[in-house]
């Protein structure tokens, strides 16, 4: 290699490594201000979403242009650059197909099939759907969360009776005008199990107490997986038969 090669290779690497030394502060900088940039609140959660890819593939670009540099001035760095591509690559596909291929070994499990209650860890909830990439469960808050199947993976799975989440609450609900009082109970029965927060392993009990000034007083129990849905059975039914 005469003078004047090597004074254009130390061109190029110096050219190389100045540019990734950008592109990382770069892309630093830009996480540090994401925050405080004038922008409305979607449009920062979208860039902080989409940002790692973006910087991955800036990445894959950069060893790209590192290479095609180098092929004109020293083949042999330019096929270090490509191993290194082709690594990074592969890890990159490893990585984005490993829920996918966890997922596909999970769900060939016959144990667990949507609606069952699992415990997983800290979560406990009802599995809601069987996703490309997660386990979708419901907690007992209504919540929905979303497992990466990798994540779980070689975790013990505990099979949960539903009637062990099952919690009951018990009011009394006033109804005008009641005539026949079979009727009335098994119309609030069968209006419960229509809520949706409602359990329909236990039925509910519905029992008559007492009439008062024109109104007939019933002893309600409703049984759900929540505390938290309480309220909202008994808002229901206060709001259809007491009006």
């Amino acid at each position: 290699m005469n003078f004047e090669s090597f004074k254009i290779l130390g061109w190029a690497v110096s050219l190389f490594l100045i540019t990734g030394i950008l592109l990382f502060i770069g892309f630093r900088i830009l996480r540090a201000i994401l925050p405080a940039l004038p922008l409305r609140t979607e449009y920062k959660r979208y860039l902080r979403k989409y940002l790692p890819a973006l910087e991955v593939a800036s990445w894959l670009i950069f060893l790209i242009w590192g290479i095609k540099i180098f092929l004109q001035n020293n083949p042999l760095y330019a096929s270090g650059l490509a191993v290194l591509l082709l690594i990074l690559t592969v890890m990159l596909a490893l990585f984005g197909l490993k829920d996918v291929i966890a997922g596909s070994v999970f769900k060939t499990n016959r144990r667990f099939t949507v609606g069952d209650t699992i415990t997983i860890r800290e979560h406990t909830g009802r599995i809601m759907a069987f996703d490309n990439r997660n386990l979708i469960i419901e907690s007992p808050t209504g919540e929905t969360v979303h497992l990466p199947y990798s994540s779980i993976t070689g975790e013990i799975i505990i099979k949960r009776d539903t009637a062990e989440l099952i919690s009951g609450h018990a009011f009394e609900l006033s109804l005008k005008d009641t005539t026949d009082i079979d009727q009335s109970i098994r119309a609030i029965q069968n209006h419960i199990l229509t809520l949706p927060w409602a359990s329909v392993k236990r039925k509910p009990i519905v029992l008559y107490l007492h009439e008062t000034d024109g109104l007939t007083v019933f002893a309600v129990t409703v049984f759900s997986t929540s505390k938290s849905y309480f309220y909202k059975l008994e808002s229901a039914l206060r709001k259809v038969f007491e009006g």
